[in-house]
């Protein structure tokens, strides 16, 4: 049982309308830092013979979307980044240090681990902006100051010129190889420096792509969403 304030409530824009509007009502009222508490209440059974009408798996699942759409940050967005940050270190160090830095691996193997890293890593980050851009589309809530920039990388222009830059310069660390390849006359090559140039030039080809469909994902987001919005009479008027 829930009582509240009928104006506290309305004004925090409740949108959901399935199960998980209970959550989003908890929510909202948490992050707009209305007073919650706790009172005793007696709940005796209320004598129905059907079976509830919750569903576990559907409820569920909606009910953990919604709330990963609050945590884009802490969930996704810094675990992404470190998670990228430790691949990138380890294939810089590969790349400066081939024969080895100290006691710590720097072969192939290292090397293939951390390319996923940094891939994973970054298909994390891209997740984050995507709940950003999604819960400001549906006007959930207002955008937390630390998101705004992840807002404007997905409305801006850095994804899709980033992910160009990334996938010419994974096309070239490939091309090189295959001409290198191809002077040698389709020969075999050595495995060791072959992995050192295909292994970074698959992961930037990887993010590039990622980043130029992100882009694209990001713009059919908000056509979605813009879509759905009644269009003024002025507005209408003025088309």
């Amino acid at each position: 049982l829930r009582g509240f304030e009928r104006q506290a409530i309305l004004q925090l824009g409740l949108r959901c309308e399935g199960m998980e509007f209970a959550s989003e009502m908890i929510v909202k009222a948490s992050m707009s830092r209305l007073r919650i508490a706790e009172v005793p209440t007696t709940l005796s059974p209320d004598g129905r013979d059907r079976p509830p009408h919750l569903r576990t798996w559907r409820d569920g699942w909606r009910h953990l979307r919604f709330l990963l759409l609050f945590t884009p940050r802490w969930l996704f967005l810094y675990p992404g980044a470190g998670l990228a940050l430790i691949g990138l270190v380890q294939l810089v160090l590969a790349h400066l240090h081939p024969g080895g830095w100290g006691r710590w691996p720097v072969g192939i193997h290292t090397q293939l681990l951390a390319s996923a890293c940094m891939v994973l890593g970054y298909q994390t980050m891209l997740f984050a902006m995507g709940a950003v851009l999604a819960r400001h589309c549906a006007h959930l809530n207002t955008i937390h100051p630390r998101e705004r920039w992840a807002l404007s990388a997905a409305r801006g222009s850095l994804l899709p010129l980033g992910g160009g830059l990334a996938t010419a310069a994974g096309l070239a660390l490939c091309g090189s190889l295959t001409w290198q390849w191809g002077s040698s006359g389709f020969g075999s090559l050595d495995p060791e420096t072959a992995m050192r140039k295909i292994i970074p030039g698959v992961a930037l080809l990887l993010m590039g792509t990622q980043s130029l469909l992100a882009s694209i994902y990001f713009a059919a987001l908000r056509s979605a969403f813009d879509s759905r919005r009644p269009v003024t009479a002025g507005a209408d008027a003025g088309g």
